[in-house]
């Protein structure tokens, strides 16, 4: 849940978007999946050529069909190694 962005959010091309700090970039949302869980993603800019800014994940208990990408996996490892 997003509490009070200090602009709206919008919908456009089918993802959420909205500038979340008010630097003037907008971020961006995905989500995909892994063995067990599905992994939630907040992007700063569009996601083909964005920094990950925050990663969440849920635990679901059973086995899905993996849809996360290289890019998916290495914004987990890198907010890992930033703590987050």
């Amino acid at each position: 849940m997003i509490l009070d962005p200090p602009a709206p959010l919008a919908v456009r091309d089918g993802r959420v978007e909205g500038d979340l700090d008010g630097d003037g970039t907008k971020e961006t949302f995905s989500a995909c999946t892994s063995a067990e869980n599905v992994h939630f993603f907040a992007w700063r800019g569009l996601r083909a050529q964005a920094q990950p800014r925050w990663h969440g994940n849920y635990y679901v208990a059973y086995d899905m069909v993996p849809s996360c990408t290289d890019q998916d996996v290495a914004a987990i490892v890198a907010l890992k190694k930033k703590g987050q």
